[in-house]
């Protein structure tokens, strides 16, 4: 039940539209140029992505998750390796190279805000365009050797993941963003869409 090429390349648009958004207000928030770039869009379904999850279960990543509701709901996640987010955040809060992986009160509410802006500017793009409403939850750090914890997922959900280019400063690190919508909510959003 994937959906084709053409329909690829419109989300694909819609998340690049999100993605510009979030470098303006990161560059603005942060005082700094924030440059992100989103070069791929897989979409898989629930098996593809249980078996995406197994064969990264090596890794520990600090995830931030925001549930969207509204006329089309999903959730977004946005996640780095541990490695890469304290990078990040050590650049944003001007702190020095530490090998220590823990993360305070400061660089959880740094990356969660991070997680937000780009979670709720690609979940708002879909809605600006298509004329629909959203409204979000509050974002939750985790940290994790899975991006995603599958639970009750229904099996008609579609798992819209990429790897989002972040440079700061002369460093570009790799993130994560998936996000999760219901098929047929998918299907609505690319018929408006085709319909401009």
């Amino acid at each position: 039940m994937l959906i084709n090429a053409e329909e690829k390349d419109v989300l694909q648009e819609l998340v690049n539209i999100g993605v510009g958004g979030a470098a303006v207000a990161l560059s603005g928030i942060m005082n700094r140029e924030v440059i992100l770039t989103f070069p791929r869009l897989e979409i898989f379904d629930l098996e593809q992505m249980k078996q995406y999850l197994r064969n990264r279960e090596d890794v520990q990543y600090v995830s931030v998750s925001q549930k969207v509701r509204g006329e089309f709901s999903g959730k977004g996640i946005i996640s780095f390796t541990l490695q890469e987010g304290k990078t990040l955040l050590n650049i944003l809060l001007d702190n020095p190279d530490s090998p220590d992986y823990n993360f305070g009160i400061m660089e959880k509410e740094t990356i969660q805000e991070v997680g937000n802006i780009l979670i709720t500017a690609i979940f708002c793009s879909i809605s600006d365009v298509t004329n629909t409403e959203a409204s979000f939850e509050l974002p939750e750090l985790t940290v994790s050797n899975q991006i995603l914890s599958i639970g009750d997922e229904s099996e008609n959900s579609l798992y819209c993941l990429g790897k989002v280019n972040f440079s700061v400063e002369n460093t570009i690190l790799n993130g994560r963003i998936l996000f999760t919508l219901v098929y047929k909510d998918i299907k609505q959003i690319i018929t408006k869409l085709l319909e401009i």
